[in-house]
């Protein structure tokens, strides 16, 4: 290979004497960038604008005029939309291709353009096919991947190769008629895309820069002063071409719908979308101020280039492509067009003698551009390299380099984006939705909007800005769209309500049907937040899924039925689509079950997994297994409690565990008392209801609720199996909340339970120990009548006890003014204490002798009293010396 490019080098076609060898050179060298630039420029149609682009192609092909927005739309519009004044002629053409040759077309046409910047380039090198050229044309088939995108920017590509072909016609080729070419190309350009101001500010720059060149360096320029009154002459065509053609170029003149092409009428602004700059909030050196990174030099070099091109007020977060190109490093486009931006300044300003301002101008100036807005990043690469061939087609390219080396790096290039495809091809292009590929992704398939047409072709239907525009293309002008990637005709309160049902959680999807009257909803599943929105609200039901989208009804009768959701597509296909959107809609596919029974939907739940059982089998290896088991599972416990039934109380409960996630208490309770009101023994809910109170200091009801909970237990088994740790810990995180507020025999009540006793280890020796501890802590506040009466409690968990009959003639003894029981309950308690004890030879019997001693002393049993206290000393003599001197 490096061979072979070595002899190309020695022997340039353009002065090669064998034909047949300059054929096959030219042969092999566009064999290779074709290689290269089709899984780069020929993917499946992702690009949502691309619809809505050809749709107004066809209808200003068939009205000859600007069409009628409310024939597009049921949702409000503008009344002045100036978009079309740029772009009608790019819409046509796409229009016309995509009529000739369908979604292919489309893709070869991107092929094309991409095929025919690249062959104007090399004819400024004279075609000289080597191995740098094949890396210069790598570098510019990736680097403009973002001009790339099937919308009418991608005439811009050409049309500034155009413009520097043009340029090196006239100046270094002599050519000075074709100047005139320049107003043809910018007043085309002006009718097709927006950008038609990047390339008649570039004209400007290359005429001004040339003049610059004249002035400093004289004949050395090569410039010739004649061309400076053509230039004016250009120019004041140009503008007036763009003038005639696309009124929004001067300002004064408006286009509205129902319109011919060039009607003039005075113009009413419209305010650009403007969005926020997305930055790092700390970036290079990077300082703490309070806590917080104050801005470091990269991130205020990234603002100040975006704020050259969009202001950071107003933001519309509907769409990224405003952002920072250097917040899209991770794409590769992004820093290949750096990279070739860095190469170019560096060949431009040291490489090149002399240094022409005609080249400088343009490319600085696209540099500054493309490193403030990401759409404009493309266009340095397409600048760079036409400057720098003609600085080489020129002689005046002081750089000399092997071409072996630059074959070599262009072999292991291409091998390593086949590798990248082979691998899922995610690299090079920065996007899971690029697809190698003929036709389109599976966003815009056909079987749920078929399914539309034929079933509800009256209803209102909600479209997303990434369908809303394939949906308006194949539907017209049968049924409307409620929005699409078009953003002109849209009004605020059209984009407010899509802003609010994808980014605000709170937002209620039903405030499509009171606020547009929408009552079916067709989503893509690879927008999750608007998807989900819909899955698990309370009134829309999924009623057919494809490989692209899912389809919703509007439904708020709960006591009607709705359809079981159908899924319109094989184990096969789903099989067959692309790794990203194969994960995503099998996930969404077993999220329909849980959000059916979220939705009180049990019933159809079930009828869902029965129906399609054999399809849930084959792609069960797909999903995650715990996703699966998850379903399985919710399925079984709720059936197995409810039976197989539509029941509200499954709503009820999700809202109530979502208020409990959000910490919003009076949710919680308000949805948990719904849906005991409809299931009193739901132990989920009886549980995380208790845990509310608890937390709220409510014991008194959470013990309430406990105690309910505890009578469920048998209804719902498989819950308590699963969470007997959480409740156990409930009962302990009362105890202590009790004791904390000195209900200490409530406290003990907690404790004695028996399940508690039974799964979190609290045995009987435990609870006799914690009991006596309640009791101290009684004592110590005063009240030794309720520290009493907890003994006499306990005295029932303990019947035979005789260290619990001993702890309660002391404490009669202890606080015999205090209590209204006499000394012979005392006496009475203290003998059974001794029996039991002395029959088991309990350690502890010295000290119910000492209480029996001291309930005779206080009766002046003085004989009975010595008798006791005799045996104490007999039990346990080292302790007792001494002990009795005070009687």
């Amino acid at each position: 290979m490096k061979h072979f490019f070595e002899k190309i080098q020695e022997y340039p076609p353009v002065l090669a004497t064998n034909q047949v060898v300059q054929r096959h050179q030219s042969a092999f060298f566009w064999l290779i960038l074709l290689l290269f630039m089709f899984p780069v420029c020929f993917s499946k149609i992702y690009s949502s604008d691309i619809w809505w682009h050809m749709q107004l192609g066809k209808s200003i092909l068939s009205n000859l005029g600007w069409p009628d927005y409310t024939d597009f739309y049921f949702s409000p519009t503008n009344t002045v939309v100036n978009d079309l004044r740029y772009s009608w002629l790019g819409n046509v053409l796409l229009y016309l291709v995509h009529l000739l040759g369908g979604d292919v077309g489309l893709q070869l046409f991107r092929v094309g353009l991409v095929c025919g910047s690249c062959f104007l380039l090399s004819a400024i090198i004279g075609y000289r096919f080597t191995g740098w050229t094949l890396l210069a044309f790598f570098m510019l088939v990736v680097g403009t991947y973002q001009n790339q995108q099937l919308r009418n920017s991608i005439f811009a590509l050409p049309l500034t190769v155009i413009v520097f072909w043009l340029w090196w016609q006239v100046q270094y080729r002599v050519r000075d008629k074709w100047i005139y070419f320049f107003p043809l190309i910018l007043g085309l350009w002006g009718c097709i895309h927006g950008s038609y101001l990047f390339g008649f500010g570039l004209v400007v720059l290359i005429f001004l820069g040339h003049g610059v060149d004249v002035l400093r360096l004289g004949k050395a320029s090569k410039g010739r002063a004649g061309l400076f009154g053509k230039y004016l002459i250009v120019l004041g065509l140009s503008f007036a071409l763009i003038s005639i053609w696309n009124p929004q170029a001067k300002g004064f003149y408006n286009l509205q719908k129902n319109q011919r092409l060039f009607h003039l009428d005075p113009v009413v602004d419209r305010q650009p979308v403007l969005l926020p700059l997305q930055t790092d909030p700390a970036g290079i050196n990077g300082e703490t101020v309070d806590g917080q990174k104050s801005p470091g030099i990269f991130t205020k070099l990234k603002v100040t280039l975006n704020n050259i091109i969009f202001s950071t007020t107003g933001p519309n977060p509907l769409s990224g492509d405003f952002i920072s190109p250097f917040d899209m490093l991770q794409r590769v486009y992004v820093w290949v067009s750096l990279f070739v931006g860095l190469i170019g300044s560096v060949i431009l300003l040291f490489f090149s003698r002399p240094i022409r301002f005609s080249h400088l101008l343009p490319f600085f100036a696209v540099v500054v551009a493309g490193c403030g807005y990401l759409r404009l990043v493309g266009y340095i690469p397409v600048v760079t390299l036409p400057l720098v061939f003609i600085t080489f087609a020129n002689g005046e390219l002081k750089l000399h380099v092997k071409n072996g080396w630059a074959s070599a790096l262009a072999v292991i290039l291409l091998v390593a984006l086949y590798i990248d495809v082979a691998t899922g091809f995610t690299i090079v292009p920065g996007t899971k939705m690029h697809i190698f590929g003929p036709g389109r992704v599976p966003v815009f398939s056909d079987k749920c909007p078929d399914r539309v047409m034929a079933e509800f072709p009256d209803k209102k239907i909600f479209t997303t800005i990434m369908n809303g525009g394939y949906l308006l293309y194949r539907w017209f002008p049968e049924k409307k769209v409620f929005i699409d990637g078009f953003f002109a005709p849209h009004t605020k309160e059209v984009f407010d309500a899509f802003y609010r049902i994808q980014f605000d959680k709170s937002y209620n999807p039903d405030s499509l049907f009171s606020e547009f009257g929408i009552e079916i909803a067709l989503v893509p599943y690879s927008t999750p937040d608007i998807n989900n929105k819909f899955l698990f609200s309370e009134n829309w039901y999924p009623v057919y899924v494809d490989t692209g989208s899912f389809l919703y009804l509007y439904q708020p009768d709960f006591a009607k039925q709705v359809s079981v959701p159908r899924i319109l597509t094989t184990a096969g296909e789903i099989e067959n689509l692309p790794q990203e959107f194969r994960s995503r809609l099998v996930s969404c596919i077993y999220q329909i079950p849980h959000a059916l029974m979220n939705k009180g939907r049990l019933k159809d739940a079930n009828s869902f997994m029965a129906f399609h059982g054999e399809l849930f089998k084959k792609i069960e290896y797909l999903a995650d297994p715990m996703l699966v088991r998850e379903v399985q599972d919710n399925l079984d416990i709720n059936t197995g409690f409810y039976g197989n039934v539509n029941i509200r109380a499954l709503w009820f409960e999700k809202l109530h565990f979502d208020a409990a996630n959000q910490g919003n208490v009076p949710d919680v309770l308000k949805y948990g008392v719904h849906v005991l009101e409809l299931a009193p023994d739901r132990c989920p809910v009886l549980l995380n209801l208790a845990i509310v109170h608890e937390n709220q200091g409510e014991l008194e009801k959470s013990g309430e609720y406990l105690e309910r909970l505890l009578a469920a237990k048998e209804k719902d088994p498989a819950f308590w199996k699963k969470n007997e740790t959480k409740i156990a810990k409930l009962y302990l995180n009362l105890y202590n909340s009790c004791k904390k507020k000195g209900k200490y025999p409530a406290a003990y009540l907690l404790l004695r339970e028996p399940y508690l006793q039974e799964s979190y280890g609290v045995q009987k020796e435990k609870l006799y120990q914690e009991g006596l501890k309640l009791v101290d802590e009684m004592n110590k506040a005063g009240d030794a009548a309720g520290a009493f009466k907890l003994l006499r409690g306990m005295e029932k968990d303990f019947p035979r006890s005789g260290r619990m009959l001993n702890e309660i003639a002391w404490h009669i003894l202890s606080n015999r003014t205090k209590l209204s029981v006499d000394v012979k309950t005392a006496i009475d308690y203290a003998t059974r204490a001794v029996k039991l004890m002395e029959k088991e030879n309990d350690t502890w019997l010295d000290l119910a002798y000492d209480t029996l001693a001291e309930a005779y002393y206080c009766m002046n049993d003085r004989d009975k009293m010595r008798k006791f206290e005799l045996k104490a000393i007999e039990v346990a003599p080292d302790e007792r010396k001494g002990l009795y001197k005070h009687r």
